[in-house]
């Protein structure tokens, strides 16, 4: 990545009791661990993710409720 405004923002859930474990500023990482999706819950033509580091992130904004 060149620049913070080269880069995608995504939205992410994480479970409720790490909610207020992130604060805006704060990096991190996207990690995939062993997809366990069955293949019927894939989208068409999607594939199971290999497992590894996807990205590192940085936090914009405290986590909100869906």
């Amino acid at each position: 990545m060149k620049s913070e405004e080269s880069s995608n923002i995504g939205t992410w859930t994480v479970p409720e009791y790490m909610k207020d474990k992130f604060e805006p500023g704060q990096y991190g990482i996207i990690r995939v661990g062993k997809d366990n999706r069955a293949k019927k819950n894939l989208k068409v033509g999607q594939n199971k993710l290999e497992s590894g580091v996807y990205a590192i992130v940085k936090i914009i904004s405290n986590s909100k409720k869906k």
